[in-house]
């Protein structure tokens, strides 16, 4: 497998989306290319760092409530265009 190749499918590894024949090629690869060792790497710990509980925001209720709100007035503004 060429350094491309790897690069190309580097996060579709990382989330295991490849069939076992592409998991072993790219693993393989890893396994014998400094440069694509490290960018795999890299790849996990950003995946990691984006699952640390402090990046969520949870929205407020009231905001929530708004939404909601102005996609039902949106909703029926339309269903009555169309009368």
């Amino acid at each position: 497998m060429s350094c491309q190749r790897a690069v190309e499918i580097i996060h579709s590894y990382a989330d295991g989306e490849l069939d076992r024949l592409a998991s072993a090629q790219v693993q393989r690869h890893i396994d014998e290319c400094n440069d694509c060792n490290l960018r795999y790497c890299r790849v996990i710990s950003m995946r990691s760092s984006l699952q640390d509980a402090s990046l969520y925001y949870r929205a407020p209720r009231e905001l929530k409530k708004r939404i909601k709100t102005s996609l039902r007035q949106e909703v029926e503004a339309e269903a009555t265009l169309r009368r």
